[in-house]
């Protein structure tokens, strides 16, 4: 979550560079700030950026979490959705994200009045799309996983206390 996350800031900064020395005839480095740059004029850039980083980071926790809501079953065997605490905080959560980006962008837009707009790169769109579909797949594969080393711990519990031994334990 962390890589997609670093690499959606990272390019899109880069692609308001981008956008920024096409307009204004200069050059773009990732490490270093353009030649002819003047940095009150757009550091609405990175709050920007940062908005879509946190949106991304909400969209990760909610598939992180969407795999821990019947944490001993597949999300094919036992839908998330049927915990309405969980769908309620789920939906609770993109509003207030929406809620908080909107304002964002509206106090932005206030305060830089002649700022043009930079488009977001569509690389990091789909990037930012694709991410948490990877995190779903890799969390359903983990917890394939560890369904099946728990029910091999429960077989071997099982057997253990079928015992001569294990009948006669305390626990």
């Amino acid at each position: 979550m962390l890589v997609c996350v670093l690499l959606s800031f990272g390019g899109t900064l880069a692609s308001y560079c981008t956008d920024l020395c096409l307009e204004r005839n200069c050059t773009c480095t990732l490490f270093y700030l353009p030649s002819n740059f003047n940095i009150n004029d757009s550091w609405i850039d990175i709050p920007s950026a940062q908005n879509i980083s946190v949106i991304i980071i909400v969209f990760h926790l909610i598939t992180i979490s969407m795999s821990f809501v019947h944490r001993e079953y597949s999300i094919w065997q036992r839908s998330p959705h049927k915990n309405f605490l969980w769908l309620a905080i789920v939906i609770a959560l993109l509003i207030l994200q929406l809620i908080f980006t909107i304002l964002s962008f509206n106090q932005a837009a206030k305060d830089y009045e002649n700022y043009i707009g930079f488009q977001i790169a569509n690389f990091v769109i789909v990037f930012a799309v694709l991410s948490p579909l990877l995190t779903f797949i890799v969390n359903e594969m983990v917890k394939k996983q560890e369904i099946k080393a728990n029910l091999r711990y429960q077989r071997r519990a099982r057997l253990d206390f079928g015992t001569k031994l294990g009948m006669n334990s305390p626990f």
